[in-house]
């Protein structure tokens, strides 16, 4: 399983090398500003497929209702997938002469656009089919099909560097993706057919479940929508005031945010039905115990991989990148603060979407997440800094991860206080101590291979250790082994 996460990860961060290589700084930074919504949603569609697995959960053993939700979800997904369809290619012109991209990459970044909203659509419509089989813990076969969508994306980079066409390599990557959107959506709807007891498909569904469906999906495609408008209008605030060449050292940023997140989100996706499964019960003492555990094990397995991605970010990027943009090693440090906290909001956003009671939630939480662009905007026009747009997404990531405690809390689903002491203050004591060990290695970076390999070793070595003295108690590490068993166990089903 791990073996399985790590080939992914790799093949994902070594994509971006070829891809940078093959497009070019310039080109890069384009494939990044448009595409970026794309890359996003990739991740914001396991939380989007959150929202049907409630449902399934909740219905289980009734089957005229999982016909019902299936049914409805179909219909939902499509209208939506239809709406971004028609918006995305009727106004591609309007929002690409809105960019700071060079004149003479006009054509190419419109119908690189339009691909890339064909290739959100099949992202869209395949998220009924992802539900469905987390919510049955189909677990083996949703990693197998994420093997394969990683596998056929770097074949698909590796490709566009041998082809010799007359055209764009931006555009023809555009249809190397598209293309491969759609097959891996229809891999998607073929293994639920083989794998599961499909759902029928209902011509009459009642009302209720429509109003049900739509007002709960509408409200996390809301608040899903607020995080890609936070994140992607980023991207464009620094393309407007820093030009492409910045969006490529972002885009790498965000390559390395996409692979390590995925990674922690394996687990997550994991426990999500569980969790659901234990809140539909009532069983919130259970459930405050599991948020604090779920949230140790994740942060745990996150941060194996970002401490010493940050410590030794400026030689790895020159190994995986040869040429590095210029803000990358920087942006890459900041980028991993921001996951961490987004790390650890996910059981509880978990846990709320669990309760059904979403939409003040959303409200709130899409606020706070959007305050980045008009704080980022003014520190550009007093400091131009690039930098200080991560800082701002910094402090929004925090202000978030406060307001999710809280929203928890006020569910009856967590504990401040034992949250705070159990895991927060841990947490914070175990990066003071981890502190002056990263710090020494980060003045070690002219280093050989061999050098680094073994001083990030050293320093995972060294992290395991604290971390069981510190944020992990004696009574939790048989639960992290059966996890992690379990977790096998499903992943080979």
């Amino acid at each position: 399983m791990f073996l399985r996460m790590f080939f992914v990860m790799f093949l994902t961060l070594f994509s971006t090398r070829l891809l940078l290589k093959t497009l070019g700084f310039e080109g890069y930074g384009i494939y990044d500003l448009i595409f970026g919504v794309v890359v996003l949603f990739s991740i914001l569609s396991g939380s989007m497929a959150t929202t049907l697995q409630r449902f399934y959960n909740v219905s289980q053993g009734d089957p005229y209702k999982q016909s019902s939700i299936y049914s409805v979800s179909l219909q939902v997904f499509s209208i939506v997938g239809l709406l971004i369809l028609i918006f995305g290619f009727t106004f591609s012109n309007n929002i690409v002469g809105c960019l700071n991209i060079p004149i003479y990459q006009t054509y190419d970044a419109v119908v690189f656009f339009r691909l890339c909203v064909a290739n959100l659509v099949f992202m869209i419509f395949r998220l009924p089919f992802i539900a469905l089989l987390i919510s049955n813990e189909k677990m083996g076969v949703y990693a197998s099909i994420s093997v394969f969508d990683a596998t056929i994306k770097f074949l698909g980079v590796m490709l566009l560097g041998i082809l010799s066409l007359n055209i764009s390599n931006l555009i023809i990557y555009g249809c190397i993706l598209s293309f491969i959107s759609l097959i891996v959506t229809l891999i998607y709807i073929m293994m639920c057919y083989f794998k599961l007891d499909m759902p029928k498909l209902r011509r009459k569904v009642p009302k209720l479940y429509y109003r049900e469906i739509f007002s709960f999906s509408g409200w996390t495609l809301f608040g899903s929508s607020a995080t890609v408008v936070s994140q992607q209008g980023l991207s464009i605030t620094l393309n407007i005031f820093f030009g492409v060449l910045i969006n490529a050292a972002n885009a790498v940023a965000q390559q390395i945010y996409t692979a390590v997140y995925q990674f922690v989100s394996s687990f997550q996706t994991a426990y999500s039905p569980y969790l659901m499964r234990t809140y539909t019960q009532q069983d919130f003492e259970k459930l405050k115990q599991l948020i604090i555990f779920f949230s140790k094990f994740s942060v745990f397995l996150y941060l194996l991989l970002a401490v010493p991605l940050f410590a030794y970010a400026d030689a790895i990027l020159k190994i995986w990148l040869e040429n590095v943009p210029d803000y990358a090693v920087s942006f890459t440090r900041l980028t991993l603060i921001i996951v961490l906290f987004e790390v650890l909001s996910a059981p509880l956003w978990l846990t709320v979407q669990a309760s059904g009671n979403i939409k003040r939630y959303q409200v709130f939480i899409s606020i706070i997440l959007i305050m980045n662009l008009p704080i980022a905007y003014l520190c550009f026009m007093v400091w131009e800094q690039p930098i200080l747009a991560f800082v701002a997404k910094i402090f929004t990531s925090v202000l978030a991860y406060i307001y999710r405690i809280y929203s928890v809390s006020c569910l009856g689903c967590l504990n401040i206080k034992k949250y705070t002491l159990g895991l927060v203050c841990k947490l914070f004591l175990l990066l003071l101590v981890m502190s002056p060990v990263v710090s020494i290695f980060m003045d070690y970076q002219n280093q050989s291979i061999l050098d680094a390999v073994l001083s990030i070793l050293v320093i995972i070595s060294v992290f395991i250790i604290i971390s069981f003295f510190i944020l992990i108690e004696k009574s939790e590490y048989k639960k992290i082994y059966d996890i992690i068993f379990n977790f096998f166990g499903k992943v080979r089903k």
